[in-house]
């Protein structure tokens, strides 16, 4: 408990730190209202809470990270199991893997999978209320 204590400064910090350079850069939604908002003004969806929803993945994402560094004695055990926890979660994301093509019986991996949840919040964002033929959300989804 003491160690995700000190780490929220950074937690906060990092992700806001990030989306506001790479925001601009990946030449998303111009308006700094768009940006500050992650929405539409004076409605509220999913996409006003993007924001929140990238502090909170950093967060499961380090709460992760530390429950398979204290799961086990040995680092290189540690290091090995990572990559086996995170890998299915960022391949049933829905980045990777379209929904509609992944077998019944792991389709359920999907909804365990955190970035799921954030990459569906960022499609909100960019693509809710465009003309984009095919439509993103549709396309891959959500």
């Amino acid at each position: 408990m003491a160690k995700n204590v000190i780490e929220v400064p950074f937690s906060f910090i990092f992700p806001m730190l990030y989306t506001s350079i790479i925001y601009y850069i990946s030449g998303f939604n111009a308006p700094i209202e768009h940006f500050l908002k992650f929405g539409k003004k004076n409605q509220v969806s999913c996409s006003d809470l993007t924001a929140l929803l990238l502090i909170n993945l950093t967060f499961c994402a380090t709460g992760i990270g530390i429950l398979i560094g204290c799961a086990f004695n040995e680092l290189e055990v540690a290091l090995n199991v990572a990559p086996l926890i995170f890998f299915p979660m960022l391949l049933f994301s829905g980045f990777y893997v379209n929904s509609d093509s992944v077998r019944s019986w792991v389709k359920w991996l999907e909804y365990i999978s955190p970035i799921r949840y954030a990459l569906e919040a960022l499609v909100y964002n960019e693509f809710e209320g465009t003309k984009y033929s095919p439509n993103p959300i549709n396309f891959l989804n959500f």
